[in-house]
């Protein structure tokens, strides 16, 4: 993790091979990824009556009440362990 945007994976001379080739992402099958052919790891709930709505002319954002925990029980195992083993990278975000 890092703040700068220039200097973050992905944003050097090998380009999304950077992303790619990291741990985190060991064993992600990429082809399946580009033709669309995997389920979503997590789907949130959504419960209308704790939605808050932001309109304006360009986009619609949404916020619910989803816990960080429930997306992270939903994470291959690999990744979970490779966010713990690199806990300290996080810090700030």
């Amino acid at each position: 993790m890092d703040r700068d945007p220039t200097t973050r994976i992905g944003a050097g001379a090998e380009d999304a091979k950077e992303i790619v080739n990291h741990p985190f992402f060991a064993g992600m099958n990429w082809d399946a990824l580009m033709e669309q052919k995997l389920e979503a790891p997590y789907i949130p709930e959504i419960k209308t009556d704790s939605m808050e709505y932001n309109h304006n002319d360009e986009d619609q954002q949404v916020q619910s009440d989803i816990k960080a925990q429930d997306a992270f029980e939903q994470m291959p195992e690999s990744q979970v362990q490779y966010i713990k083993e690199n806990a300290e990278a996080f810090a700030g975000f």
